[in-house]
């Protein structure tokens, strides 16, 4: 590499320069969620409806131990957020997003009601964790977070429709902290079964996206639109010629 020497910039390239420099090496995240996009197999109609990023269009009522299977995740539609922007979304803290390697959203017709029972098997072919789950129950384990979004804050975030009535449910997990089970796998797959019975009224999950939850640094987003703007403001500043 050519160095060249500081007094031979003008005082905005040396500026900007510095300036690309420390926003490329931030510590700050970003995350990356990268969307289903493939039906494995399924048991219940229209489980194509939660593939891909959320669009307020859910698979209607997973009914008793009706089985979807979904994976391409990675190969389909990915979305990048600022970590503190979804954080803030989700309702939850910086750190419990930052353990998080998972999530799913689903509709539900009445509002504040949790994410509804289910069991969850993650698998990478060779390993696989299991996850029963039952509505009403608080975070533990694999689960990390649970919560609801307004129909109105669900639109502005996603860009979707506004549903008319009732709101969404997220659920969190943290799997690879909880077994040997590599995400990152082209095999990764997740399985989400129905509850095991409705007497108990612990309702039938209406999924609308899986995503595979990845941390990225927040600079690596944002270092080409920068280096083009020191590229530009060095092009606008070579007039001013400076004695060596």
């Amino acid at each position: 590499m050519k160095y060249i020497r500081s007094s031979y910039l003008v005082p905005c390239q040396a500026l900007l320069i510095t300036w690309l420099c420390s926003v490329v090496g931030t510590t700050a995240k970003a995350t990356q969620i990268d969307w289903a996009s493939s039906v494995v197999s399924s048991t219940a109609a229209g489980a194509a409806s939660a593939l891909g990023r959320p669009d307020a269009v859910s698979v209607s009522s997973l009914g008793v131990h009706q089985v979807m299977a979904f994976g391409g995740f990675g190969s389909g539609q990915a979305d990048y957020y600022t970590s503190a922007a979804l954080a803030s979304f989700l309702g939850v803290s910086s750190t419990v997003l930052a353990n998080a390697d998972f999530i799913a959203f689903e509709g539900n017709g009445s509002v504040h009601i949790p994410f509804e029972s289910s069991t969850w098997t993650f698998s990478d072919g060779a390993n696989q964790l299991v996850v029963p789950y039952s509505n009403g129950s608080a975070a533990s384990g694999p689960v990390v977070a649970l919560g609801n979004i307004t129909p109105s804050a669900y639109a502005s975030f996603f860009g979707t429709p506004v549903v008319a009535s009732g709101d969404w449910a997220f659920i969190l997990f943290d799997v690879d902290g909880s077994s040997g089970v590599n995400l990152a796998s082209s095999t990764f797959q997740v399985t989400m079964d129905g509850p095991g019975d409705t007497s108990g009224h612990p309702g039938s999950p209406d999924p609308d996206a899986f995503g595979r939850i990845n941390s990225v640094p927040e600079g690596s987003l944002f270092a080409p639109a920068l280096l083009g703007l020191t590229t530009l403001s060095m092009v606008a500043c070579r007039r001013k010629v400076l004695p060596r």
